[in-house]
């Protein structure tokens, strides 16, 4: 897979990355969503970088949780209704 090189800026640094050329966009659209929620997170007051990017890792992971759990639930529901399809079959 080819890789080129592109820059993000997060919190107003640079950060030169190889990434897989189909990867560009999305990896542009995480910069831009990241910066979006930095700025979201100074309309609170927080000003220090550490302590901005700090919380927007927390929601961030807080989001990943919340998104796997919700997958399961949904991925148990299914297993749940296909076992009660297949008893109906069965029976």
């Amino acid at each position: 897979m080819e890789k080129i090189s592109v820059v993000v800026q997060i919190a107003g640094k640079d950060y030169p990355m190889k990434v897989v050329a189909t990867d560009e966009p999305r990896v542009r659209e995480a910069a831009q969503q990241l910066a979006t929620q930095i700025e979201s997170y100074k309309n609170f007051g927080i000003i220090e970088k550490q302590d901005l990017l700090a919380m927007v890792a927390f929601d961030s992971i807080f989001s990943k949780l919340t998104l796997n759990e919700q997958k399961t639930q949904l991925i148990e529901g299914v297993c749940a209704e296909i076992e009660a399809l297949a008893g109906q079959l069965d029976g």
